[in-house]
């Protein structure tokens, strides 16, 4: 029976990180292409583990923070956008318009796309969000979103 236990709550917290990936806009075996492609690369490249850590330590949190619902007062947006991506920062590269949703590419810090041309002046609170062709009500459950990146 204790087996049995361990292994529905070994299944339940699995289906939790999927689907909790999936809520993310993150498709579980992106995660896992990614995660593993820089397992195997970064060390090749001579990059310590502990500076892998200590940057997933950082940029998880972050990113998590960046894909919220969370509205933070207009001067930390326009001030601290300078130097990191904020949420309405990041917001611009899920616009539904295909120039914004070039931009903004950053994981943590906003410089980079400042020096790489890849920021954009932007009204978030104007733009709509998301691919015009994934607004159907079925595009929107756990499997149409598993589908997404195979159509």
């Amino acid at each position: 029976m204790l087996d049995l236990l361990h292994f529905v709550t070994l299944i339940g917290a699995v289906q939790g990180i999927f689907f909790g990936l999936v809520l993310l806009g993150l498709h579980p075996f992106e995660f896992l292409l990614q995660s593993f492609t820089q397992v195997a690369v970064l060390p090749l490249l001579g990059v310590p583990l502990a500076s892998f850590v200590l940057y997933f330590t950082f940029a998880l949190p972050w990113f998590l923070l960046n894909h919220s619902n969370l509205k933070f007062p207009d001067w930390f947006e326009r001030y601290a956008a300078w130097l990191l991506v904020t949420p309405n920062w990041h917001r611009v590269h899920h616009s539904s318009f295909q120039p914004e949703t070039d931009s903004h590419y950053g994981d943590v810090f906003s410089i980079w796309d400042r020096l790489f041309g890849t920021s954009r002046q932007a009204r978030v609170e104007e733009m709509t969000f998301g691919l015009e062709k994934f607004r159907e009500n079925g595009e929107k459950s756990v499997r149409g979103l598993l589908k997404m990146p195979f159509r």
